[in-house]
């Protein structure tokens, strides 16, 4: 599927039409079922968490093997600290209880 040069209007269309096959359970992920999604609806209760690079071409997910809710992944432009960071690495420990914290960044195939 080619996705550069996608209108506003078509973007929004194809979140719309995934995520209305995601909610119906026609989900592309394998081994994920709906009884898993309701799971996650009641809350979560990941076992990692994952500060990184906002990067679309690797969602941790993916390169751990992990399935939703596994990991609480905390995405920045650029792995910038900040307060709000600083906050949601509290709530991930304090609140979600995970004791791992991974640091991980990504590099350019160039580089």
């Amino acid at each position: 599927m080619d996705v550069s040069n996608v209108p506003a209007d078509e973007a929004l269309r194809r979140l719309i039409a995934g995520n209305e096959r995601f909610v119906s359970g026609q989900v592309s992920f394998s081994g994920l079922r709906k009884e898993s999604l309701l799971d996650l609806a009641a809350g979560q209760r990941p076992f990692a968490t994952i500060p990184g690079c906002s990067d679309s071409r690797v969602p941790p997910e993916l390169i751990f093997a992990a399935g939703l809710g596994d990991l609480f992944v905390i995405r920045v432009a650029g792995n910038v600290f900040s307060a709000e960071i600083a906050a949601s690495l509290q709530y991930a420990g304090h609140h979600l209880g995970t004791e791992l914290l991974w640091c991980w960044a990504t590099r350019d195939a160039e580089q």
